[in-house]
């Protein structure tokens, strides 16, 4: 999967739509990060069909006392089944706020709530030790 933020599409939108166009045909996903922050959002989404949208974290982390970011969020989350997208939140610090976000229907989620970032040797060791204690058993 290949993940595009919305600025680095529109900088160069001509050039990017042909390569993303063979990168695609040759078993490719698009993921749109950071959705919401540009001007052409909606846009993007009917040029590049992602399968992944990665709603930018100033929606979130307004979520808590802002009637007005739970009505974006909820337009943005009934994108998912009417464009077959995958939403992710991103920017989730509490378990509250995922809480909010899965009953509106968002289904995947980034943040520190579950967990800091980690280099990939973490996870690899992580899942070594799993396979090893199930392999004793």
């Amino acid at each position: 999967m290949l993940e595009l933020t919305e600025h680095s599409i529109l900088e160069s939108h001509g050039s990017v739509h042909g390569l993303l166009k063979r990168l695609r045909k040759s078993g490719m996903r698009l993921a749109l990060d950071d959705f919401g922050t540009g001007y052409s959002s909606l846009a993007l989404l009917r040029s590049l069909h992602p399968e992944l949208v990665k709603i930018d974290k100033s929606f979130t982390e307004s979520l808590g006392g802002n009637e007005e970011a739970v009505h974006i969020l909820t337009l943005i989350a009934e994108l998912e089944p009417r464009l077959g997208l995958e939403l992710v939140a991103e920017g989730i610090e509490d378990h509250r706020t995922l809480e909010r976000l899965a009953g509106l229907g968002v289904g995947l989620f980034q943040g520190y709530a579950l967990g800091a970032p980690a280099p990939l040797e973490h996870w690899l060791g992580t899942a070594q030790e799993e396979a090893s204690s199930r392999a004793i058993v």
